[in-house]
């Protein structure tokens, strides 16, 4: 009852700043998340990380970025992340070692197109890499995981040309997230066998 509850209540946050516009005391953008968090001049990445890495506020991956292994990319609550078009190689993150994207309820880690209404390439999570996405939405982007230590909970997946989420061939825990307005909302492909609870699926 308190995962239902919880889920019921992201539905309804993420719905409610989309269409609604409550809560502008709390929230002053339509994702939720105050609009000091993503002032200023974006902070451009790419290439391969040579240590352990925090982003926060707003960044701008522009080509490909590589969290390789024995290095972990922390993302803060609140940050923005854009990935660029139109360059080589294709921006996206791929994670060999480390990833954790901590929003919480108010503030998502959001990472999006630029412009929105580009489709970016993703992430892609490796055979033997951690992953713990929390709190976070992704517009327009392909998640992928073989990671069998991923962990996707209070997420938002939409607006994807493909499918939000796939897992290949690796047995993740996916709870209490939402795909939304996506081709596909969730694919399993070669025998994988992912733990998924309590999700709601919106219009795939």
């Amino acid at each position: 009852m308190p995962r239902l509850i919880a889920l019921c209540a992201l539905v309804a946050t993420v719905l409610c700043m989309q269409g609604c516009g409550a809560n502008k005391a709390a929230y002053t953008d339509e994702w939720g998340n105050p609009s000091d968090a993503f002032s200023g001049e974006p902070t451009i990445v790419s290439g391969t990380l040579t240590e352990d890495t925090v982003w926060r506020g707003a960044v701008l991956v522009d080509g490909e970025v590589l969290a390789p292994e024995g290095v972990t990319l922390t993302i803060q609550a609140g940050t923005r992340i854009s990935f660029a078009e139109g360059v080589e190689p294709s921006s996206k993150i791929i994670v060999e070692g480390s990833i954790y994207a901590q929003g919480d309820f108010q503030t998502f880690v959001l990472m999006m197109g630029e412009p929105r209404s580009k489709e970016w390439h993703g992430v892609l999570m490796e055979a033997g890499s951690v992953g713990r996405l929390a709190y976070t939405q992704l517009i327009g982007a392909k998640v992928h995981t073989r990671s069998a230590s991923s962990q996707i909970s209070y997420c938002q997946f939409s607006e994807n040309a493909g499918a939000g989420l796939t897992v290949e061939g690796s047995n993740p825990t996916v709870e209490d997230s939402l795909f939304r307005s996506n081709v596909v909302g969730l694919r399993v492909i070669r025998q994988a066998a992912p733990d998924v609870m309590n999700n709601s699926f919106i219009g795939n």
